[in-house]
């Protein structure tokens, strides 16, 4: 996982928990790594330990902390789309739909762009009519409940409103999640 993923969690663990939380966070997790830089790629297992780690301390339940995971997609999006804008692969004019359209192409070069090595999971996105799409997920750190955040903060930034049903998860035995995707009426 990307350094940037590490330091944006870092940014949402110490406003859920206090500095404490994250010093806690790290100490669970067993890392000695208080500053990564944000193009720097963190082994999975050391990465998905401060995951684990930073929603314990933020007080997220171990059985169920979908809810949290998404919050902090929710909270990446802003930055996300900023990141974007500057590398010229957003585009101002689009809508949340558009960004539901082309999330693949604007992780992928993205973050290959920001860090060569970064290994970004696989996100598909077949739009099937202009306020529909199906996002298909698949990635060994199954942290499915990101995508829905990152759906939503986008939308919440663009101030419109976008409906998600999962119908397939892989933290249910899924070979993958599929997101059906549509704007929300009105």
């Amino acid at each position: 996982m990307l350094g940037f993923f590490i330091h944006r969690f870092r940014a949402f663990v110490v406003a859920h928990g206090g500095e404490a939380a994250w010093n806690q966070t790290l100490a669970d997790a067993k890392s000695v790594r208080d500053a990564i830089p944000p193009d720097q790629y963190l082994p999975e297992g050391e990465s998905l330990a401060i995951l684990a780690a930073g929603l314990r301390a933020c007080g997220a339940p171990e059985e169920d902390a979908a809810p949290w995971l998404e919050s902090f997609g929710r909270s990446l999006a802003p930055e996300l789309v900023d990141l974007g804008m500057t590398w010229g692969l957003c585009n101002p004019r689009w809508g949340a739909m558009d960004y539901v359209d082309h999330v693949q192409h604007v992780i992928h070069s993205g973050f290959v762009k920001l860090c060569p090595s970064a290994r970004p999971p696989t996100i598909l996105s077949l739009r099937y009519t202009p306020a529909k799409a199906l996002v298909i997920y698949r990635s060994s750190r199954k942290l499915c409940p990101l995508v829905p955040g990152i759906i939503h903060g986008i939308a919440d930034g663009l101030q419109e409103r976008l409906l998600i049903e999962e119908r397939r998860c892989m933290l249910q035995g899924d070979p993958e999640c599929w997101f059906f995707v549509r704007a929300a009426p009105g």
